[in-house]
């Protein structure tokens, strides 16, 4: 059997285990990833990707799906990425590792659909909070000539994403980020 041939079995058995709007995620998932982000090769769109996903899938399918703000770990070493992912029923959807800006330093990692590989990758974990390891990283980098700015730029960048992420309940706002995303 072929590789092609033998995701499809896989995809179409894991798909037949879902629930329905499990299913609904799924398909906009699979929509999304195939008919934008595979063939515009998108990278660096983890927020407004993740943002995306959560507003139209609440807002044209009633499916209450959670903007997750965290950090990807690649394990290849202490530092780790800001990076957002979407939550249902404890499963991640992440369709934006699959094309990293310079896949040299950060690997191209598994395209996630509710936790199935997608597209293969490879694997980060997932993590909600900085490790330790990752903090002493940060501040070895921000101690390097030029290292302070880029540090607390990111930084910055991501504790506004994880108060964009809270702001969820109001989907009106959502759709004012992405609205005025660069």
């Amino acid at each position: 059997m072929g590789q092609a041939k033998r995701r499809a079995g896989q995809w179409n058995t894991f798909y037949d285990a879902l629930s329905a709007e499990e299913r609904t995620i799924a398909d906009v998932s699979r929509a999304t990833y195939s008919r934008f982000i595979a063939p515009s090769r998108a990278m660096g769109m983890c927020y407004r990707v993740t943002f995306f996903l959560a507003v139209y899938l609440q807002n044209k399918y009633g499916v209450s799906a959670t903007p997750a703000v965290g950090f990807a770990h690649d394990e290849t070493g202490p530092l780790m990425a800001s990076h957002a992912w979407l939550e249902f029923n404890g499963k991640k959807t992440d369709l934006t590792l699959g094309f990293t800006e310079h896949p040299d330093v950060q690997l191209q990692g598994q395209v996630l659909i509710l936790d199935h590989v997608h597209q293969p990758g490879h694997k980060y974990s997932y993590h909600r909070e900085l490790t330790d390891a990752g903090a002493e990283a940060l501040e070895r980098l921000r101690a390097r000539t030029g290292g302070r700015q880029i540090v607390d730029a990111k930084q910055a960048e991501h504790a506004a994403m994880i108060e964009r992420s809270r702001d969820f309940i109001d989907p009106a706002l959502i759709v004012l980020i992405l609205d005025h995303a660069a």
